[in-house]
């Protein structure tokens, strides 16, 4: 039976909430799935649209100005900016790391 040793850290890991949600999105959401289905669109020449119903009863369509990474982050409610934000803090705290632990 093996078992999982956590060794402490020296520095306070940084917290990850945004990336955290990736996970779930993943998991719960099918956003895996949905990426793969947006994908296949594209290369059908498909594109999302949304409707602009104007005065007089007229309608219209807009094409998304979205990427399909954008798209499946607003779906599962994720801040990209957050998520880069959170990579950084943790290349950081690597980096950080190994140099306490080179000491």
């Amino acid at each position: 039976m093996s078992r999982d040793i956590e060794l402490p850290a020296k520095l306070p890991i940084p917290k990850t909430p945004e990336c955290d949600k990736l996970e779930v999105a993943v998991d719960k959401l099918g956003t895996q799935q949905i990426g793969a289905f947006l994908e296949w669109c594209e290369s059908q020449n498909m594109q999302l649209c949304y409707r602009i119903t104007e005065a007089g009863g007229m309608t219209a369509y807009g094409s998304v100005l979205l990427n399909i990474q954008q798209i499946l982050a607003k779906y599962a409610g994720i801040d990209l900016n957050k998520v880069d934000e959170e990579k950084k803090a943790l290349i950081k705290y690597l980096r950080d790391q190994r140099e306490e632990d080179a000491k």
